[in-house]
């Protein structure tokens, strides 16, 4: 069977190669684009249901040597988003970790954690994230192994005034966490497109070129 085209004529094979080296280019140009930051949606949801927390954080490029299982991490460096519960509200920011990725400890009032992410689960390990709501309130979100494989625990000291060692005024709220990775971002999207465009380019071109059967 023969393609023709603006006068030109292309066999199956032809045509056959030509798409094998479209698709080719077409990784290649995926491969070689730069490593960014990666921003992954979550959904926290206590087992009782009283707790939701939803938004999303951003990742910075490169891993940071620290392991959970068989995974990476890397540094938290910005989180969105808002809890849905007694004392929450919107995230309004991250507390940052002076010695990340290493764990952090005595913040406030004796939180300990790290803010370091993991691409595959458990996401988060026993230090977590570390960030503040509207309502003043500091929320810590980590993986608490002890209650299971894939069970997160939501924990603020500082929910209605409590404090260390004053459990009735804290919130410990476990749960199961989601993680979407990683939410493409705008320059990724017109890397694809820029790729796609070449390729339409090179295929007019070889087409409309005259192929030898």
């Amino acid at each position: 069977m023969f393609l023709t085209c603006g006068g030109s004529v292309m066999s199956a094979r032809a045509r056959s190669k030509l798409f094998k080296l479209a698709c080719g280019l077409y990784s290649w140009l995926l491969v070689v684009a730069p490593v960014s930051a990666g921003t992954y949606s979550f959904d926290f949801l206590s087992s009782d249901n009283v707790y939701q927390l939803t938004g999303t954080f951003t990742t910075s490029g490169a891993t940071d040597g620290i392991t959970n299982g068989a995974s990476l991490g890397s540094d938290i460096v910005s989180i969105s988003g808002s809890i849905i519960g007694p004392y929450g509200g919107s995230i309004t920011s991250l507390v940052t970790n002076p010695v990340q990725p290493a764990m952090f400890t005595n913040y406030g009032i004796g939180f300990m954690y790290d803010n370091v992410a993991f691409p595959n689960s458990p996401y988060l390990d026993i230090g977590g994230v570390l960030f503040t709501t509207g309502t003043g309130t500091i929320w810590n979100l980590w993986a608490n192994s002890a209650q299971g494989p894939n069970n997160y625990e939501l924990f603020s000291w500082t929910a209605a005034g409590g404090s260390v060692g004053n459990w009735g005024d804290a919130v410990s709220a476990i749960g199961n966490l989601t993680v979407v990775s990683p939410i493409p971002e705008p320059t990724i999207f017109a890397q694809m497109l820029a790729g796609l465009g070449l390729l339409g380019f090179i295929v007019l071109r070889r087409i409309g070129s005259p192929t030898s059967v």
